[in-house]
């Protein structure tokens, strides 16, 4: 029944967020957050009739959902039993390495093509996961740190490259499963997206 509350407070939120927005797009929202946020761990299983009856929903919405997680890789069907997704570790260093790849060229296309203004903004996005590290704040370090390269891939202009790119990101926290709220901050994770931050202002 909690996971149920959890669903439906998480819906209606949705649905105040955006009115205007279809029960299929909330449906996806909803779930899609639940399980980035760890409320749903790799391996579990639901019902779309549990998934309608918690968000006050026909099937229909539902499966319009789920056919968006899976196309994002977070969730699996089978004889309309839904898992969420598991990882292996040898499938997380294939996607780390994807990813690397496809944020090299979307840095290159953002020193290209973002507005002076765009890069200050980033500036400001740095300073506030500074802030965020003094203070051991590691749920929204990494959520700041989400929309730092966000902003990149979006500068990119590249809206393919930027798709592939956010789903990659999708993938990966759900296959940390929301542990990584609990685990401490170590080294200087500033120094990477400083690096990148000085490259965008020379245009290099």
């Amino acid at each position: 029944m909690e996971l149920e509350d959890a669903l439906a407070a998480m819906f209606a939120a949705q649905q105040r967020e955006d009115p205007s927005a279809s029960l299929g797009d909330l449906a996806f929202r909803t779930l899609r957050e639940t399980i980035l946020r760890g409320h749903l761990r790799p391996e579990q299983k639901l019902s779309e009739n549990q998934l309608a009856r918690a968000m006050g929903v026909s099937r229909t919405p539902i499966r319009q959902a789920i056919h968006m997680l899976e196309s994002e890789g977070l969730v699996t069907t089978s004889r309309r039993q839904i898992s969420v997704q598991t990882f292996q570790l040898d499938e997380l260093e294939e996607v780390y390495l994807i990813r690397r790849a496809l944020e090299g060229l979307a840095t290159e296309l953002a020193a290209i093509n973002m507005t002076d203004e765009e890069i200050a903004e980033l500036d400001e996005v740095v300073e506030l996961m500074a802030f965020y590290m003094e203070r051991g704040n590691l749920p929204s370090l990494q959520q700041t740190s989400r929309d730092f390269h966000q902003r990149i891939y979006d500068g990119s202009r590249n809206k393919m490259l930027a798709l592939m790119l956010g789903n990659l990101w999708s993938y990966i926290e759900s296959a940390r499963g929301g542990t990584a709220a609990e685990e401490r901050i170590t080294g200087d994770p500033l120094k990477s997206h400083r690096i990148i931050l000085r490259a965008l202002h020379d245009r290099d």
